[in-house]
């Protein structure tokens, strides 16, 4: 019998002095009968549904959750999609050399053939759309009912929603032309689309467009100004009423705000552009005489060399902060005020908190990393190997360093034990009390929860340390030897042969999905 998943998931949980687990409150569902051939497996964005692709007298069958569903000629293996919300299924089945995409179980209209990777769903998940093909004619459907237009619709161009999924927009040819239709409405014809986007507040929508060699932005129907060359990264203010994107003429680039010019350089950084929350400020990085520099609302600050990528950012209260290089060495500006000076800051370390109040990042000097939390050092180390993370309330601080060839997790500045190695995973609980990581020592794995070390196992899946919705409970993977089990408040579930998917929370619980020989269960945890 194939196995049930291609690499076996494992399982545990810590003890925690809060709240205390009883093996009898794990329950076991039974949900169906795994199949003796598997081709792909599927899991929900949330975790608690499970899509097998078996292949069933010679058919194909999508058998969610143990629930089987009709059975096809052939299932698209890698065509399987769950909605954002993780209630609604779809994939493309074959039927007597017709194609079509099923949802929920419910196929829609048969075609020659279905655009690979196509198939989108809304961000609500309440609609969803795709690409079907007859001969040369490519069709799009909208919520199972196929769309018909004059004009032939681009099989490259996957149809957008907007966020509050009541708005479609996609690209069609008529004769050499481009154009975007937008809530079933033809627009203009250009010589090429370059982008689709819709806003994030009012759902505006926006596309970039070409005549000839001129390029400009189309917002809401209305073109813009033309350009040689325009960026294909849009900005937008929270308030939904203002967007900004660069464009260049001749050997001058400028950002363009509601189609307003600003002055020009010689370069506007690609992704630089920022509003501040209260959409009352603009900020973007440009390269003047071979020196970058931040202009905040049309004011140019202090030269440097570099300027980090994808900077500025601002901060909660409209704060500025950016990564900067003079000569050889770098530093955090926060509002023009420089911070300390360092060789090198580690690509991507850089953290902002919950509630942009606070920032972390690691930096190289004297031939140490420094952890610098606003601006302040506050750990040295040999290396910094992990991610910097900040509690959901922003209070607190934790992450991993290395030390004489030893990993040490550091919390709110302190350092704790030392151990041989430390996953990369470290996780605050939803109240921010508590503290959770995997440490091995002496060949063995075992949870850390607010510094107390759990029962050892010889693995412990990081993807699957959890806190309950209420911080009272934790729950992990853990495998001993040839058991897999799952660890409730450092309470062990009865063994299985394999947990399928890792934990989800479940109200103030945990569910998965786990298997004994071939029967497939949802197990879940209640206090």
């Amino acid at each position: 019998m194939k196995k049930l998943i291609f690499i076996a998931i494992t399982a545990a949980i810590i003890f925690t002095n809060f709240s205390y687990a009883q093996s009898s409150n794990f329950t076991d569902k039974e949900l169906g009968t795994i199949p003796d051939r598997i081709t792909n497996i599927v899991r929900s964005p949330d975790l608690r549904h499970i899509a097998l692709l078996a292949i069933v007298n010679a058919k194909n069958q999508i058998i969610l959750d143990g629930v089987p569903g009709p059975l096809y000629d052939t299932i698209g293996e890698k065509s399987i999609i769950f909605s954002p919300d993780s209630n609604h299924i779809a994939y493309v089945a074959l039927q007597n050399n017709k194609q079509m995409v099923v949802v929920d179980g419910n196929q829609g209209p048969q075609f020659d053939g279905i655009i690979k990777d196509s198939i989108v769903f809304s961000a609500d998940s309440k609609r969803f759309a795709y690409l079907g093909k007859n001969g040369n004619t490519t069709i799009v459907v909208l919520d199972n009912q196929p769309i018909t237009f004059e004009e032939n619709i681009d099989a490259k161009s996957i149809p957008l929603f907007s966020g509050d999924g009541k708005r479609v927009a996609f690209i069609a040819w008529k004769g050499s032309k481009r154009l975007v239709v937008v809530d079933g409405k033809p627009q203009p014809g250009y010589d090429d689309i370059s982008f689709l986007a819709f806003g994030p507040k009012n759902n505006n929508f926006v596309y970039g467009a070409r005549k000839s060699t001129k390029r400009m932005v189309i917002f809401e129907g209305k073109q813009g100004n033309e350009f040689d060359e325009i960026g294909k990264v849009l900005a937008f203010s929270s308030n939904g009423k203002s967007f900004a994107y660069r464009a260049r003429t001749a050997a001058k680039w400028q950002v363009i705000v509601n189609d307003s010019n600003l002055p020009p350089y010689d370069e506007v950084l690609e992704g630089s552009i920022s509003f501040s929350p209260d959409s009352n400020h603009l900020a973007y990085a440009v390269k003047s005489n071979f020196k970058q520099m931040v202009v905040l609302d049309g004011n140019t600050a202090q030269p440097f060399d570099m300027i980090g990528q994808s900077m500025p950012i601002f901060l909660n209260d409209n704060h500025l902060l950016y990564t900067a290089k003079y000569g050889f060495q770098w530093q955090v500006i926060v509002d023009q005020t420089p911070g300390p000076l360092f060789d090198n800051i580690k690509y991507d370390s850089l953290r902002i908190s919950p509630d942009k109040n606070h920032f972390a990042f690691a930096g190289w000097v004297n031939n140490k990393w420094f952890i610098v939390v606003d601006n302040k050092q506050q750990s040295e180390c040999d290396d910094f190997t992990g991610s910097i993370i900040f509690s959901p309330d922003s209070s607190r601080t934790a992450y991993i360093i290395k030390r004489s060839n030893k990993d040490i997790v550091v919390i709110d500045g302190t350092a704790g034990e030392e151990y041989d190695e430390i996953k990369k995973t470290i996780l605050f609980s939803p109240d921010s009390k508590h503290l959770q990581y995997i440490a091995k020592k002496n060949g063995m794995w075992q949870t850390i929860l607010d510094g107390k070390p759990g029962k050892a196992y010889n693995d412990i899946p990081e993807e699957s340390i959890l806190f309950s919705a209420d911080s009272s409970h934790t729950i992990y993977m853990a495998k001993a030897y040839d058991k897999q089990m799952l660890v409730v408040d450092g309470i062990e579930s009865p063994a299985y042969d394999i947990i399928v998917s890792y934990p989800a929370v479940s109200e103030n619980g945990f569910e998965t999905l786990t298997a004994r020989g071939k029967t497939l269960f949802r197990t879940t945890w209640k206090p």
